[in-house]
């Protein structure tokens, strides 16, 4: 497939206002389109910490009709989530019933963590997904709350914070990850290390 065919789709996590061009995601699809010969699209929302259970279902709903939009168009799928915008990915390919995606980019994911239950051991061995890399900040506070018993029950997972679990031995190549010491949450999208981060997904 030629490379004019390739989207990027990035998603945001909470607390982004969409239409602000200092989005990452926003200067994502601005830096992909400027630097390479490939397609981008920030996937957008607004939600707080808080109200993060009460719209996910039709945010994955929206995220699954344009995935399965680029798919019956034929173009080759690159996904990247950061924090919450990953389990949005991950809920809206299963709702597009797993087409096929050439990479998924999980960055401090907030989705969660288990192969098994996430359905990418299953995506990864059927080939809907070619590869699946999980980024973490060592120094990553939002992740640690996360995990605490208020994090789990407004529906929070910690892949950027343990990483991937019960991944099957048969994709487990195809599985990669990135531990960054000195990062937070955020630190990869800060000016000093963006066009670094930008590299990891748009060199794949």
């Amino acid at each position: 497939m030629s490379p004019e065919r390739t989207i990027y789709l990035f998603v945001n996590g909470i607390a982004t206002w969409p239409g602000n061009f200092t989005n990452w995601n926003k200067r994502a699809v601005t830096f992909t389109h400027t630097t390479t010969p490939h397609k981008a699209e920030a996937f957008e929302y607004f939600c707080t910490p808080l109200t993060r259970p009460f719209r996910e279902d039709e945010r994955a709903k929206h995220f699954a009709r344009a995935i399965r939009e680029y798919s019956r168009l034929g173009w080759k799928i690159i996904c990247v989530g950061h924090s919450n915008g990953a389990a949005v990915i991950l809920e809206g390919l299963k709702r597009a019933e797993w087409p096929r995606v050439e990479a998924i980019h999980l960055v401090c994911g907030a989705c969660e963590s288990d192969f098994e239950k996430n359905g990418l051991n299953d995506a990864l061995f059927a080939r809907f997904v070619g590869e699946v890399f999980v980024y973490g900040g060592e120094r990553d506070w939002a992740l640690r709350l996360a995990h605490t018993i208020t994090g789990k029950l407004l529906g929070y997972g910690t892949l950027g914070l343990t990483g991937p679990q019960r991944v099957r031995h048969e994709v487990e190549s195809r599985v990669g990850e990135l531990w960054w010491k000195t990062y937070g949450h955020s630190t990869c999208w800060e000016p000093a290390h963006f066009k670094l981060t930008m590299s990891l997904f748009l060199n794949r």
